[in-house]
C-alpha cells in the first residue's frame, strides 16, 4: 500500500493537508505570542512566500495573519 494512501485512511486527511494544519497552527501560535514581523513568522512555519502564507491562513482560519493577531 502506498504510503500517501495508508496515511489518507488513518488521519482522513492528506499528508499535505495535515502538514499545513501544523504549520497554521504553529503561525497561530506565533501571531499571538510574539511582535515577530509577519513575514518572519511565515518563513519559520514553512512558507517561503507571503502572499501565499496570507492566502492559505486566511483559508484556514477565516482570518488573515494580521486580523488573527488583533484579535489574539
Amino acid at each position: 500500500m502506498r504510503a500517501a494512501i495508508f496515511f489518507k485512511q488513518k488521519t482522513g486527511s492528506t499528508f499535505i493537508e495535515r502538514l499545513t494544519e501544523i504549520r497554521i497552527e504553529e503561525a497561530k501560535k506565533k501571531l499571538a505570542s510574539s511582535d515577530s514581523k509577519i513575514t518572519d513568522i511565515a518563513e519559520q512555519t514553512g512558507f517561503s512566500n507571503i502572499r501565499h502564507f496570507n492566502r492559505v491562513f486566511k483559508n484556514e482560519t477565516g482570518l488573515t495573519p494580521k486580523d488573527y493577531r488583533e484579535r489574539a
